[in-house]
């Protein structure tokens, strides 16, 4: 204890009387330290964490086999719970069900979720207040009863206690709360407020087994597994498909991890992040130990005096680790001071969809890992260091002058090998880095296919209690696009059901007229979009053949329809579309539609995809009745900051209880769309950045400590003759030729790494040569400045100077 305590304080003393090495090395730590510490803080809280339900491993869901959600019917349930035995319990549920709260205050739009009874129990939660639905309740023209989100309950009520039992009216019809459901309940984070039975929401889909609208979790019982249960799930959906090829085909249900289901998207992206800040913090590992092994070499004479005045080798191995690990320590302090600002920072640039964003934190476990990285850092960085003095020979090193000579040429070789490490780490991120930002570069200029500048969007559902027929759907729609249009400022105003860069998409089987061919036959799928006012001049949408809608196309009118370039080009290619004929199969009600004009393709839901087969129609002119929903658009003159508030006054004032959501320019939802991409490039940039000038500073740090050894060496060369440009040239060739190195290894690496972003890029591929080259110029370049400084310095040297230092 007594020997460590004195190791303690004169490495304390050591580090302050060279207070320039000890905060540039703190901070180079803490830098790479602060990194690591921020991405897995998020790799912790959301890859690691598990989902906050009681046994969460035994919780899956059942996507299709190609990845995509269930969208099963209740039959299909009712068949899934009778043969999968896997299973304790399974229960269906639909997300983002829109219902409209109203009566208190201003109309508000919910984001509800439509459950099987079973679904809390598929969970194991029960509600904070009240209880949770009974079987009784969950019927068709059962009670309207509803459980509140948490979140719902504290922000609109207040957190009032007496909330259950409470009558509120949601979309048009009065409904008890009988209880509040914990946040947790929302595994999928979507934002769930409010719980309503699906018998009494949905009475229609109850008999249909295509009614395809149902997302499937279960909870596996003890001792069974996923392969088991996928197994099941398999035979039984491809049972289903035979026997009910219309509505069940393609159906082939596998179990997942719920865990694994909800962070798929962000996996990936975190993975190879939190690998490039290893990255990042391996280079600056490489630094300090540069640095510390030149330390030692220059410390040779007094290590030396120490190892004569009876120091062993490891007193003299246990001081240098232990200075190593002081100097780890307040990197490793500093570095958690950065990463709680950095954690701030995170989320805060942290893509809109991110899952689990919430619980980014720097809990106990992160911590500890910091802490973790703090010791094994700077025993790492030290060990080397350490070694290397505790083999001095006293008799020589005090022979030689202590520090002269540079530490022979094996020493200069393994730093130049060090700074070869460094330079190979920066490549490998720069290379990374370039990768993404082309990747994104291409993404943001992928021609959309419709102008979003200057366009505000509101979303909006007609509540059914007073809405469920077309008259009444398509009289208020029409107004309100009437008021959108009269508000002061705005060049246009136009629905639709489906615009780009929207989810809510709705599919029909179209039908071709072709001679011989009958209505039952030859479907195509085809998105359908259902539309009132000039939609295709708000969004700049171009009409490449033909017309658009006009005012003679209304209900009762030729019913008439305009496709988009895909569709044309698929279904008549070579023809004329203009005059063709097409139909939707819905039901006993398929008119025949005259195709009147054709327009471009737009980017329907990400700027990734294109667009499908699309067919556009008179709203007036549709055949069902559950279209209540869709998106005010309005393009205005010039900027304007109020146009939202005059969007919801223009509704209001056609129906007071019809709430709008997600109001904002469109242009927004197209950024948002490469939020990810724009959140992984900035990361691995940021870390880039941080590689190449740590690898600068080793790299000048290296050559300028070369220099300063060999003063007495390139004095004698220049009292022998030696020109300025054959010192320079000295000095560059060794620094140049580690470079090189790096540059080989680290373009070899690159090339490794590329596999890990391929999946991240688009339009890019992971070998792109452009980027490998530009990346290996750059730091060359970089790396070439970094030499030349030293090498001008060493040029200077008085040779007169140098030799009577001696």
């Amino acid at each position: 204890m007594d020997a460590g305590m004195q190791d303690l304080k004169q490495a304390w003393r050591r580090l302050v009387a060279t207070p320039g090495f000890t905060i540039a090395a703190a901070l180079s730590l803490a830098l790479g330290i602060g990194a690591t510490t921020v991405l897995f803080s998020a790799v912790n809280g959301v890859l690691l964490e598990p989902l906050p339900l009681p046994e969460s491993d035994r919780v899956v869901f059942t996507p299709r086999e190609n990845d995509v959600e269930a969208d099963v019917g209740v039959p299909d349930m009712m068949d899934l719970r009778a043969r999968a035995s896997a299973f304790q319990a399974l229960a269906a549920f639909t997300p983002g069900w829109a219902l409209d709260l109203t009566g208190q205050g201003d109309p508000e739009r919910l984001n509800g979720a439509v459950i099987e009874t079973e679904f809390f129990a598929v969970l194991g939660l029960d509600p904070i207040r009240g209880r949770p639905f009974t079987y009784e309740e969950n019927r068709p023209r059962g009670p309207r009863v509803a459980l509140l989100a948490e979140r719902l309950w504290r922000s609109r009520f207040g957190a009032d206690p007496a909330i259950v039992g409470r009558t509120v009216t949601l979309s048009d019809h009065p409904t008890t709360i009988i209880g509040v459901m914990p946040d947790a309940a929302d595994v999928f984070d979507a934002g769930w407020d409010v719980y309503v039975p699906l018998a009494v929401e949905m009475p229609w889909a109850l008999g249909e087994r295509g009614s395809n609208h149902l997302e499937v979790v279960g909870r596996l019982k003890p001792g069974a597994t996923l392969e088991r249960a996928s197994a099941e799930l398999r035979t039984i959906t491809t049972d289903l498909a035979e026997q009910f090829p219309r509505t069940d085909g393609g159906k082939i249900l596998r179990a997942v991890s719920l865990h694994a289901f909800v962070t798929a998207g962000a996996s990936r992206p975190l993975v190879v992040l939190l690998g490039a800040v290893v990255l990042v913090l391996l280079i600056t590992c490489v630094n300090l130990t540069n640095f510390l092994l030149a330390r030692a070499t220059v410390r040779r004479g007094e290590l030396a005096v120490r190892q004569a005045l009876g120091a062993g080798r490891w007193r003299l191995v246990r001081q240098l680790l232990v200075e190593s690990l002081a100097v780890a320590a307040l990197g490793g302090a500093a570095g958690v001071v950065l990463a709680v600002w950095g954690r701030e920072l995170l989320v805060s640039i942290a893509p809109d969809g991110l899952p689990r964003a919430a619980n980014i934190a720097l809990d106990p476990r992160v911590l500890t890992v910091a802490v973790a990285l703090t010791l094994l850092t700077g025993a790492l960085v030290g060990l080397a260091p350490a070694l290397s003095a505790g083999r001095t020979d006293p008799a020589e090193a005090l022979a030689s002058g202590g520090s002269r000579g540079g530490g022979g040429r094996w020493r200069q070789r393994r730093l130049d090998a060090l700074v070869a490490a460094q330079v190979a780490i920066a490549l490998v991120l720069l290379v990374g880095s370039g990768l993404l930002l082309r990747s994104l570069h291409g993404l943001l200029r992928v021609p959309l296919g419709f102008d979003a500048v200057g366009v505000t969007q509101a979303t909006l559902v007609l509540p059914e209690a007073r809405y469920g027929t077309r008259e009444p759907q398509t009289r208020a729609f029409t107004r309100m696009v009437a008021g959108a249009r009269a508000i002061p400022g705005v060049e246009d105003a136009a629905y639709v059901i489906g615009p780009p860069m929207h989810t809510g998409l709705i599919g029909h089987s179209t039908v071709v007229e072709r001679p011989g061919v009958e209505l039952a036959d030859g479907a195509i799928g085809a998105r359908v979009r259902p539309v009132i006012g000039d939609y295709f001049g708000v969004l700049r949408i171009p009409v490449l053949q033909g017309r658009g809608f006009g005012d003679a196309d209304r209900a009762g009118g030729l019913p008439v329809a305009i496709v988009n370039q895909s569709f044309a080009e698929q279904v008549w290619p070579g023809q004329d579309p203009i005059g063709q004929r097409i139909a939707f199969r819905v039901g006993d009600q398929t008119p025949w539609m005259t195709v009147v004009g054709v327009v471009g393709d737009v980017r329907a839901t990400t700027l990734t995809n294109g667009d499908s087969r699309a067919v556009y129609f008179p709203y007036a002119q549709r055949v069902v009745d559950w279209q209540r929903f869709g998106v005010l658009l309005v393009r205005t003159r010039e900027p304007r900051t109020d146009v939202a508030r005059a969007l919801h006054e223009a509704v209001w004032a056609v129906d007071r209880t019809v709430p709008l959501q997600d109001v904002g320019p469109l242009a927004d939802r197209v950024r948002a769309a490469a939020g990810r991409e724009r959140f992984s490039a900035m990361l691995l940039t940021a870390f880039a950045v941080a590689a190449l000038l740590v690898a600068v500073q080793g790299i000048y740090a290296t050559l300028a400590y070369a220099v300063g050894v060999r003063q007495r060496e390139l004095g004698i060369r220049t009292a022998l003759g030696a020109s300025r440009g054959a010192v320079v040239g000295l000095v560059l060739r060794r620094g140049l030729s580690a470079v090189g190195a790096g540059v080989v290894l680290g373009l070899a690496g690159a090339l490794a790494a590329g596999r890990g972003v391929r999946t991240l890029l688009f339009g890019v591929p992971a070998t792109d040569v452009p980027t490998f080259a530009a990346a290996a110029v750059l730091l060359t370049a970089v790396a070439a400045l970094a030499c030349w400084l030293p090498a001008r310095r060493a040029a200077r040297v008085d040779p007169i100077a140098a030799l009577r230092a001696e």
